[in-house]
């Protein structure tokens, strides 16, 4: 029901709709919801700027960085050395598990 209430339905209207339609009007809702953002923050930026005395405020994009806007964190590209350590510590400690398991220290 939430997912219907975020792209503008009402519970009548799910009995009528496919997924393949909710997803796509959830997208439209998403870009319009995006649209709107960007123009708030044009609009704020023409108000703000005639005030920035210190010339800090280039353009838009200097007031607020969205959430949708931020770039993807990298993730770490493990070494050959770190992946047979984590794999070596994690069969240690999967048998550990199992021994207390068989032992009864665990129930199944």
């Amino acid at each position: 029901m939430a997912v219907a209430a975020e792209a503008g339905l009402n519970y009548s209207d799910l009995d009528f709709c496919d997924f393949l339609w909710l997803n796509a009007k959830l997208k439209a809702r998403r870009a319009e919801q995006i649209f709107m953002w960007n123009v708030a923050r044009f609009i704020s930026f023409f108000a703000v700027k005639p005030h920035d005395i210190k010339n800090k405020i280039k353009n838009f994009n200097d007031l607020i960085e969205f959430e949708w806007e931020r770039r993807p964190v990298v993730s770490k590209r493990f070494t050959e050395e770190e992946i047979k350590a984590f794999h070596a510590s994690s069969v240690a400690l999967f048998d550990k598990l199992k021994s207390e398991q068989n032992a009864g220290g665990i129930n199944p």
